[in-house]
């Protein structure tokens, strides 16, 4: 049975390395494995390597720390400045990282900057 789910994940990898909507992956997969559209849907949700763009699901390989940097940006696109310690407590519950892993990070990359150790900006 275990080894049967792991072959049925990897088929649906497979498919997915090209975006797909839930009803073009039903389609093509329906032959090869007994799953409804909600069993296949709930694993795509579920699936932390397996990422919605719009309506299409794809099989995306980023880190966490990716995740996270990706979050300060699209928050910052609405905002000026973000609280860390705030930011921290909104985080999704697969992403944990605490205000010293996140300045860590700011301080990496070439679009944000942290002027003291509480806000994130934009340089």
């Amino acid at each position: 049975m275990v080894q049967l789910m792991a072959e049925e994940k990897s088929n649906i990898k497979e498919h997915l390395k090209n975006p797909k909507t839930t009803e073009e992956l039903y389609e093509e997969i329906q032959e090869e494995m007994d799953w409804n559209k909600d069993q296949i849907k709930l694993y795509l949700t579920l699936d932390q390597k397996v990422e919605k763009d719009g309506d299409k699901w794809k099989v995306g390989e980023r880190s966490k720390e990716e995740k996270l940097l990706e979050l300060l940006r699209k928050e910052l696109s609405s905002k000026q400045v973000i609280k860390i310690d705030k930011f921290v407590g909104d985080l999704p519950i697969d992403l944990v990282f605490g205000p010293d892993d996140i300045l860590r990070l700011v301080k990496k990359t070439d679009d944000l900057k942290c002027p003291n150790e509480r806000v994130v900006t934009n340089k």
